[in-house]
């Protein structure tokens, strides 16, 4: 089947139209979606036998903002964003899609593509299929990615801890807050490494899955032991730069004795058999905010 192919100065391909195009659908700021309630340990035995829902109880003092955004008629979406956000699911009413992300806020950008199709006002170039299914609509910007960067191995380690997620990363106390929105804060954490893209300018991130990893802190000072959390990868983009970060994401909450926490914040249970890769697209060229209709 005869098709258009748009090269890069550089030979890569930009598009090709016997295939189908990611183009944008839409891009904006993140908004307040709600709270999600923490699971709380409440026996004893839940740090033997975590996988026992009834070891666990949500509680709903203890909560964590939700930002996201809402889209609709989209059929196979992927999202990239700017600043922090831990991707936390999705909720469907009707033909719209809702994208939830924790440890995000109103600062964070998303930019939502999804498969072409048709829409749009004014001329275009269209292509389509054999069968009539459109590859190509020029009034939607094409998904373009410009680098593919795979997470670090983990950090030093002492025993089953990991000092930090990520070799050459830091970490970092934050607040979160409890219920209701906007209240008094408590203190959470994040363990990230950034990732410089020299020369790119402004930058978003995808990361096609990410990993769960263990969290201890030895000091929480809303508690007088030990804690543990859950912890969820993420990646998002910034200025000449990605940053992978594994922060709270619907976390669980348990005692742990305090000889078993051998520094002030540490992790465990890191997966080591594979490692994640996210994809990034320079925002310069992208309209924002936008929405295709």
């Amino acid at each position: 089947m005869a098709g258009l192919i748009v090269r890069k100065e550089d030979g890569s391909i930009l598009f090709d139209t016997q295939k189908i195009t990611y183009g944008l659908v839409k891009s904006g700021y993140m908004e307040h979606q709600g709270m999600y309630p923490r699971f709380v340990c409440v026996s004893n035995a839940c740090m033997k036998d975590p996988s026992w829902g009834g070891n666990w109880e949500e509680k709903g003092n203890y909560n964590d903002q939700v930002f996201g955004f809402s889209v609709a008629n989209v059929t196979a979406p992927i999202v990239f964003i700017v600043g922090h956000g831990v991707f936390a699911g999705t909720s469907k009413t009707g033909n719209v899609t809702t994208f939830n992300y924790s440890d995000a806020s109103a600062g964070t950008k998303f930019y939502c593509f999804d498969l072409m199709k048709d829409g749009g006002a004014g001329p275009a170039l269209r292509t389509y299929k054999e069968d009539g299914t459109l590859t190509f609509n020029s009034r939607q910007s094409p998904l373009n990615i410009v680098a593919a960067v795979r997470a670090p191995d983990p950090g030093p380690r002492q025993g089953v801890w990991h000092a930090l997620v990520y070799t050459g990363g830091y970490n970092e106390r934050y607040n979160g807050t409890l219920t209701p929105y906007g209240s008094t804060s408590y203190a959470s954490v994040r363990s990230s490494v950034d990732i410089p893209l020299v020369g790119m300018g402004e930058v978003a991130a995808f990361l096609p899955w990410s990993r769960g990893v263990g969290c201890a802190f030895s000091t929480f000072t809303e508690f007088n032991y030990p804690v543990g959390v859950s912890v969820t990868e993420s990646c998002f983009g910034g200025n000449s730069k990605i940053t992978f970060s594994c922060a709270i994401s619907r976390t669980t909450m348990g005692d742990l004795s305090p000889t078993s926490v051998p520094m002030t914040i540490c992790f465990r249970d890191i997966p080591v058999d594979r490692f994640p890769t996210a994809l990034v697209i320079k925002t310069a060229n992208l309209p924002f905010p936008f929405t295709f209709n």
